[in-house]
């Protein structure tokens, strides 16, 4: 899973969550001041799937298309569109030396991070 997909299902469990805690409260309230269980239970299902955006799948797909676009005119070739995504968050890009990218074994020694040095051992 790319970063954007983690975080849109992160996103999407907190969404999910809020509008069934809203959906319980209408059906309360509703239901004390005196509407039929029914008549509230059918207006809390349709208040849940109005309150559910259908456009977040489009949006983030034209946005990663739109990245696609960029990193084309740039001569950048890639296949999939969550590539992109991954891409964008990258910081930090290691390379042989024939300065290429690798998928053979590279690995890391020694790591800068927050001012200390950290030893690394393995392998790739």
């Amino acid at each position: 899973m790319t970063p954007l997909t983690r975080k849109i299902q992160q996103a999407s469990g907190i969404l999910v969550q809020g509008i069934l805690a809203l959906a319980a409260v209408t059906f309360l309230i509703g239901w004390l001041r005196g509407n039929s269980a029914n008549e509230m239970f059918m207006a809390v299902i349709a208040l849940a799937v109005e309150a559910i955006p259908e456009g977040l799948p489009a949006a983030v797909t034209i946005t990663l298309a739109i990245g696609v676009g960029r990193m084309a005119r740039r001569r950048a070739i890639n296949r999939r569109l969550p590539a992109v995504e991954t891409l964008g968050n990258t910081t930090v890009i290691c390379s042989g030396k024939t300065g290429t990218l690798t998928e053979i074994q590279m690995t890391v020694r020694e790591i800068y991070a927050g001012g200390d040095s950290f030893q690394v051992s393995g392998i790739g």
